[in-house]
């Protein structure tokens, strides 16, 4: 499965708008289940959410009888500054469009780099035109 950077943007953005003690894997219309799955896995191992703790087969209850409770589901510090990054969406489509000149994908780091050029850039303007252009 291709990561799809949209996605990965989409379900920040929802993560971040259930709120810290949201359990469950949130749903983005238009994206399958599996499709989810595997970039909230990506995420995980970006370091944008926390790690899941499974048991181990022999510690789990004899027939079943555990109630199973969805995993909670919420940004780390490192997930926080990425979407901050990535927030708005004139920045977002603008990294999109610079990412697309070099051939559309590209690794995490070259998004984040991009992302960052980008809102850097957004922020320098608007603090020149507080100042008046000067």
């Amino acid at each position: 499965m291709k990561r799809n950077m949209d996605l990965v943007r989409q379900l920040l953005l929802a993560i971040e708008a259930q709120g810290p003690i949201a359990r469950g894997m949130p749903n983005i219309d238009g994206y399958a289940r599996d499709e989810i799955d595997h970039h909230l896995t990506l995420l995980r191992q970006a370091g944008f959410l926390p790690q899941i703790e499974r048991p181990r087969q022999s510690e789990l209850p004899v027939r079943g009888l555990a109630r199973r409770v969805s995993d909670p589901v919420e940004l780390t510090w490192k997930g926080h500054d990425f979407l901050d990054t990535i927030h708005d969406e004139g920045v977002w489509s603008s990294t999109k469009e610079a990412v697309g000149k070099v051939g559309g994908t590209a690794a995490l780091e070259t998004w984040k780099a991009a992302a960052t050029a980008v809102s850097t850039a957004a922020v320098t303007a608007s603090i020149a035109a507080l100042r008046g252009g000067a």
